[in-house]
């Protein structure tokens, strides 16, 4: 997760339409700011309220809206982490961490209903993220887990080994690669 950058007002503006804007960037980043500490430290109801807080400033800011659906999912909602996802690529459709966070819900989602269609969908977005950042070994893992989700246990093995390629001692990838070859009885656990 990250915070908020600060963006300058333009130059040109009034000295107290400055002021006015600095005053709004400060509070959306100093709100943005105190709800990730709450989301770190496992405070994750009072982290909405300070999103929700930071929202009320800047209704459209896709990093808001991404960690007010990251603290949502951190409670288990994750039907309500996904509206705020949609909410912040409707706005920024290329923001990978919304893609990346997107498809993590979709794939809780798919464990609790029991859905193959979510780890099909999940797949595309990996897609997605892959295709602006090919070397991101957490969606190169996902992706593989969605297809070994999906009984394709062959076909996971080469996204495990991409991702182990950029984070070699990635133990979540580690331990899935090996799930795989045991399920493709290559490995004997």
């Amino acid at each position: 997760m990250s915070i908020v950058a600060y963006h300058p007002v333009a130059a040109g503006a009034l000295p107290d339409e400055n002021n006015q804007t600095n005053q709004t960037n400060q509070s959306l980043s100093a709100l943005n700011k105190k709800g990730l500490e709450l989301l770190n430290s496992g405070s994750y109801n009072e982290s909405v309220a300070y999103f929700d807080k930071a929202l009320a400033v800047s209704p459209d800011n896709p990093k808001v809206l991404d960690n007010k659906g990251f603290a949502l999912y951190s409670l288990g909602n994750f039907s309500g982490a996904l509206y705020y996802y949609d909410k912040a690529l409707a706005i920024e459709p290329n923001y990978t961490a919304a893609l990346d966070d997107k498809v993590a819900a979709l794939l809780r989602l798919g464990n609790q209903l029991l859905n193959s269609e979510r780890y099909s969908d999940a797949i595309g977005y990996y897609d997605r993220v892959l295709a602006i950042n090919s070397s991101n070994s957490h969606a190169l893992n996902n992706k593989g887990f969605s297809l070994y989700s999906l009984g394709n246990y062959s076909g996971a093995l080469p996204y495990y080994d991409m991702s182990l390629a950029v984070e070699p001692n990635d133990s979540v990838t580690l331990n899935n690669k090996g799930l795989a070859l045991y399920y493709l009885g290559t490995v004997v656990l």
